[in-house]
């Protein structure tokens, strides 16, 4: 107690005078705002990514699952054509980079959050692997069927659709998970900050 005491009467010039520990959680105004807007940008980006996996499942594979075998064929192609643009490498090529910057400039702030933004950028890489490991090449391979005749058109739909549709579905699966670790890391990192203001 008399210790605490002497600590408190020591003044401002006093050169022993006990001064606040820094720690790691300590930022700066302009640290702070750089990992929330990154911590902003991977949210978006996930959610758009898990969006996008999503709606096609539960909308475009199913719309394809009833139309005859030559329609879905030539569909397919030209989703696959198309599909290579602007707006989808941002989001596709984009998501995991921005989880990992979001978790290199949180780590040290929200023990919570880091672990959040590292499973959250592990699933949707998981995504992009399955992507190119599996579901590329399998569009390549439908791609090679060339003005297929009705015929034709059967059996690239019968080597293609079953398997196509279950990577599709882990994708599903992974990158919705992936996207709501992401959210998960973002409200923890917010009530970290309101807890810290407070």
């Amino acid at each position: 107690m008399t210790d605490l005491l002497a600590t408190a009467d020591r003044t401002p010039d006093d050169p022993d005078r006990a001064q606040p520990a820094t720690t790691a959680t300590t930022r700066t105004p302009t640290a702070a705002a750089l990992a929330g807007a990154s911590l902003g940008v991977a949210t978006v980006l996930a959610g758009l990514f898990g969006g996008f996996f999503l709606t096609y499942s539960a909308s475009v594979q199913l719309g394809l699952a009833e139309v005859d075998d030559l329609t879905y064929v030539r569909t397919f192609q030209a989703i696959n054509a198309t599909i290579r643009n602007p707006a989808f490498a941002v989001m596709f090529f984009g998501c995991v980079p921005a989880i990992v910057l979001a978790w290199v400039l949180n780590r040290r702030t929200d023990r919570r959050a880091a672990v959040a933004l590292a499973v959250g950028a592990m699933l949707c890489a998981a995504v992009v692997v399955i992507t190119f490991v599996f579901n590329v090449p399998l569009n390549d391979e439908l791609a090679g069927w060339v003005d297929p005749t009705a015929a034709e058109a059967s059996v690239a739909r019968a080597e293609f659709e079953t398997v196509w549709n279950r990577w599709n579905l882990a994708r599903t699966i992974l990158s919705v998970a992936g996207a709501s670790a992401v959210a998960v890391a973002a409200v923890s990192a917010r009530r970290g900050d309101a807890a810290r203001r407070s």
